[in-house]
């Protein structure tokens, strides 16, 4: 920023006034060039301080994203167990509804046969057509066996088949 021998020969001529004017030029001209530099320098650090600034916002939305990646994936992976136990228990469901339709059935059946076998038993304990007479006979008094009076048991079956 030096002026060459030259430059400092013209102002040399042009006396006390162009000096002035000269020097004053120059001032103006070198605060105008201090205030480009600042200007320059401003904007390089305005720069500087929004590329750092959005440099630290990307770094934090990418941290940010990875937390939530990471949350979305354990979430998935909580709706997939879920999911697979829903599954399981509508089998279950299923299984239950089907063995709840069978004992149904095995029930009414076993009710049909418990009352066929009681009308059965019932039946075989009444005495039948043939076996009427024969109770009617069991059950008359002179029939019954003493083991003193044996031979009163035959007299008395004999008087009972004559009437």
């Amino acid at each position: 920023m030096y002026l060459s021998d030259s430059e400092l020969k013209v102002i040399r001529d042009l006396g006390v006034a162009g000096w002035t004017r000269t020097v004053t030029q120059g001032v103006i001209d070198a605060t105008k060039a201090l205030e480009i530099a600042v200007y320059m320098n401003n904007f390089s650090t305005e720069e500087a301080v929004r590329s750092d600034a959005l440099t630290q916002q990307k770094e934090e939305m990418a941290k940010r994203m990875a937390e939530l990646e990471a949350e979305l994936a354990a979430a998935k992976k909580v709706a997939s167990e879920k999911d697979k136990l829903f599954a399981s228990l509508e089998e279950k469901e299923d299984l239950a509804a089907r063995y709840y339709h069978e004992l149904k059935e095995v029930r009414a059946k076993f009710v049909v046969e418990k009352k066929v076998l009681e009308d059965a038993l019932r039946d075989a304990s009444l005495p039948g057509e043939d076996e009427t007479e024969d109770t009617v006979l069991l059950a008359h008094p002179a029939l019954v066996v003493t083991p003193r009076f044996p031979n009163n048991v035959n007299n008395t079956y004999n008087q009972s088949i004559q009437h």
